[in-house]
This record gives C-alpha cells, sequence and structure tokens, in this order.
C-alpha cells in the first residue's frame, strides 16, 4: 500500500522484507503440510495460518456485477485454515495477498479465495510457471 490513508483502520502498520532469488522449489508439498504461514491483506490485516491441505480441488464462482453464474475449476492448490482463535485467514479483498513461511519469510503463494474458514493459496512456483518467470534477481 502507498497511500497510508488506505490501510483500514485498525490495522497495524508494518514491513516485511520478502526477497525472490528463483522461484522456490515447493515441488515436495508435503513439507508444506501444517507450516506455519502468514499473509498481510487489504480486508483482514495481519493474519498468522495453517497450510492443512496441500492438493485443494474445487470450483470457485466467477463473474461480474454480483454475476456469479460462471465457475472455474481449481486443482493443486494450498488450503489455509487461521490460528490464534481469527474466524478467518482472510475475506473480501485479500485476494493476491502474498502468502509466506511465517518463520523464513519465504514465499509460498498467492491467496485468491476463501470461505467458511479455510483459504484457498494458488503455489507460487505454479504462478511462476503460467508467467514463465524463471528466476528473478
Amino acid at each position: 500500500i502507498t497511500d497510508p490513508s488506505a490501510i483500514p483502520q485498525g490495522c497495524p502498520v508494518f514491513s516485511l522484507k520478502l526477497t525472490l532469488r528463483d522461484p522456490p522449489d515447493l515441488s515436495n508439498r508435503e513439507t508444506l503440510l501444517l507450516r506455519t504461514v502468514g499473509k498481510a491483506g487489504r480486508t483482514t490485516c495481519a493474519n498468522i495460518g495453517v497450510i492443512v491441505d496441500i492438493d485443494a480441488r474445487t470450483w470457485i464462482p466467477y463473474g461480474d456485477d454480483n454475476d456469479f453464474s460462471r465457475y472455474a475449476w481449481f486443482e493443486d492448490q494450498l488450503g489455509v485454515v487461521p490460528t490464534g482463535g481469527a474466524p478467518d485467514f482472510s475475506g473480501p479483498g485479500d485476494s493476491g495477498s502474498a502468502v509466506f513461511d511465517a518463520r523464513t519469510h519465504e514465499l509460498i503463494g498467492l491467496l485468491f479465495a476463501g470461505g467458511e474458514g479455510l483459504t484457498l493459496v494458488n503455489p507460487i512456483d505454479r504462478v511462476f510457471g503460467e508467467l514463465g518467470i524463471a528466476g528473478v534477481a
């Protein structure tokens, strides 16, 4: 956020440096299971969660102007639940938030959907693959 007035009331302001050299190797998804992750979203601010699903599959409704009659199929996604008593890890408006390892700050993925306590995260290696990104310096 570049405009401080855009920060929702009550959200703590903090700075976190995520360093990207190469897309992280997330090919062994089992190493992600039960990993503690964090994110800073526009709507729900900073939250901590745990990866509980390393192969989430679901239909996601999409559309425009309140017409969400079309659906897209997603698979090989990460499912995150909140910790610390928070009702949700994410909320509407948090899509696109970077999800990172809470200990190492390694980028894990991009938040893209959530509801009923479960947030879906697209693994960053898949994002980089789709975008043709082999490495960043």
